[in-house]
């Protein structure tokens, strides 16, 4: 029996399509522009608890529902009210490649399954496109983040609620932390995600009642990273956490405050559960540098992955071994798209790179001082990314906010770069105008000038 049937054998055709359309209601008597913003802010939490197996139906729900969520985000954004950008020609390629995808899967095991999901894929890039579209201002995605962060702090209730609520069943599945059943490794990437909002919106907040929550908050979170035991999560963390951390060197008493707070901390969430934070110090491999390369060997014999075969298990190539998936997204690529979708996806991903470092070079010319540093927060974000990805194939599947944020962002800076002329012109003219009120001053004060 296929995932798809038993969710439904959960969760009743009538019920999705009543709450389906109380939701659709709702929906359309929003405010255009709040309809944007309040999708946003339930995506975090809808998706991480399609993650729980043990929230039973409403998990059910979440997670044959995670498709029509981001068909709403598409239309939110494609409804907003304010003048659109033009997607750059690369970024249809995600749409291209998910389509071609589709035709590698006919013929797998458990084809419905995989096709739903990929359906699901192909809405979440449609959701991607279109507010990328509408973030035309470094103000709407000023905005945007924050609506996102206060969506991570909902999300972050649900693992909360376990510790809560279901104490004993915390550390349930080899030792680690897996509130509500939920996977260490995919529940992680919630708080993988989490860390580097919440860090920027303590560093530029003004409200020191609110920063003291945000501060709990983020320690929270990377406690509940750390007992998860994911390498891949915990370093992918560090990574984007050390990046931000980087324009802190100047600001020593936030540096000597975090270490602090560290000490304290870290201790804590260590002896809740030893076994799983000490296997963070382990460099084992588990083997996988010898998967890649077994799945490079495939390639060859399957240059166009499943394209044209039939009876292939979709996440891991029986040839190579039962269940040895590659843990890598690009090897995954590789598996199921072949090399036509591999080098596709690698010139969207190096382009993005490229353009975000674009971007994040002349930072300067965007907004204040909390825009431009927020512009340096999402490129350590994307990067951090791309790093996970090398471990897990999460940035590529549809159930995470985390791989909407991937599409979202590659895209975003790709065209940010594209339009850096026009925003060097208009930093270019604030100058002009400085010169000019500062001759109409001499002017005026002639006095002023020197003999």
């Amino acid at each position: 029996m296929d995932k798809l049937t038993l969710y439904l054998e959960v969760v009743p055709i009538p019920l999705i399509l009543g709450v389906g359309f109380f939701m659709g209601m709702l929906y359309l008597i929003m405010p255009a522009n709040i309809r944007f913003y309040a999708t946003f802010l339930i995506m975090p939490a809808w998706l991480v608890a399609s993650r729980s197996p043990d929230l039973g139906p409403m998990q059910a729900f979440t997670k044959i529902s995670s498709g029509l969520l981001f068909l709403l985000i598409a239309l939110a954004a494609a409804m907003r009210p304010v003048p659109k950008r033009q997607i750059p020609g690369i970024g249809w390629i995600y749409m291209i490649g998910g389509l071609y995808l589709m035709l590698c899967l006919i013929g797998v095991q458990n084809t419905m399954d995989e096709l739903v999901i990929q359906f699901q894929w192909l809405m979440l890039v449609a959701a991607a496109l279109a507010t990328v579209a509408t973030l035309t201002t470094i103000d709407d995605i000023e905005k945007l983040i924050k609506v996102l962060t206060w969506g991570m702090i909902l999300a972050l209730c649900i693992p909360m609620s376990a510790v809560v609520m279901n104490p004993g069943e915390l550390f349930g599945k080899l030792g680690r932390f897996t509130p509500w059943s939920a996977e260490p490794n995919l529940i992680g990437i919630a708080f993988l995600m989490a860390a580097p909002l919440l860090l920027y919106a303590i560093m530029t907040t003004k409200s020191n009642t609110y920063k003291l929550f945000l501060i709990a908050a983020l320690m929270g979170d990377i406690g509940m990273a750390l007992v998860t035991g994911s390498r891949q999560v915990v370093f992918s963390l560090a990574a984007a956490m050390g990046l931000m951390c980087l324009p802190l060197i100047k600001r020593p008493g936030l540096v000597i405050t975090g270490a602090v707070l560290g000490v304290l901390v870290i201790p804590f969430f260590w002896g809740l559960n030893q076994d799983a934070v000490g296997r963070l110090g382990s460099l084992d491999t588990s083997g996988r540098l010898a998967l890649w390369w077994e799945y490079f060997l495939l390639s060859f014999k399957q240059p166009l992955g499943l394209l044209g075969t039939s009876g292939q298990n979709a996440h891991y190539s029986m040839a190579v071994g039962a269940g040895a998936h590659p843990h890598n997204v690009f090897f995954e690529m590789l598996y199921v798209g072949g090399w036509p979708y591999l080098i596709a996806m690698l010139t969207v991903i190096v382009t993005g790179l490229r353009s975000a470092w674009r971007v994040w070079k002349v930072r300067y010319m965007y907004g204040t001082r909390n825009q431009q540093f927020m512009i340096h927060m999402l490129v350590s974000i994307l990067i951090a990314m791309y790093l996970q990805g090398m471990s897990n194939q999460v940035i590529f599947h549809p159930t995470y906010a985390w791989s909407f944020l991937c599409v979202v962002l590659t895209v975003l800076f790709i065209a940010l770069e594209r339009e850096m002329p026009y925003v060097e012109e208009e930093y270019l003219l604030q100058f002009q105008d400085w010169d000019e009120e500062y001759e109409e001053d001499l002017n005026d004060y002639p006095e002023a000038l020197p003999a």
